[in-house]
């Protein structure tokens, strides 16, 4: 849109948290499912996870707007905290390879 949304750009200092410590604070722990979509910032997201105190048992990243050496770096982080990764379009599934095994039938789908 150019020059005509100049007048309504606002720039803010925000102070920023881990998923960790937003979800520590609250007091939430293991949860089943993380889902992310921050246009090109999901492994941001993702890194910032306490894997030994809120581990998601699927977690679901929007990944189109994540380069990709980034995505190669968020697979193998991924698959080094044990979980099976499906990419598919503009999407990764990834399953927790510890996940009730009627999860993990549900997940291995054909591409």
């Amino acid at each position: 849109l150019g020059e005509k949304v100049k007048d309504h750009i606002v720039e803010l200092d925000l102070e920023v948290h881990t998923l960790a410590e937003i979800l520590s604070e609250r007091r939430i722990g293991p949860f089943e499912l993380l889902h992310t979509d921050v246009e090109g910032n999901d492994y941001g997201v993702i890194r910032g996870l306490d894997w030994a105190r809120q581990r998601p048992m699927c977690i679901l990243a929007e990944q189109k707007h994540v380069p990709l050496t980034v995505r190669i770096e968020m697979y193998a982080k991924l698959e080094s905290e044990g979980y099976w990764i499906f990419p598919f379009g503009g999407e990764l599934l990834a399953l927790d390879k510890n996940a009730p095994k009627s999860l993990i039938i549900a997940g291995r789908f054909e591409r």
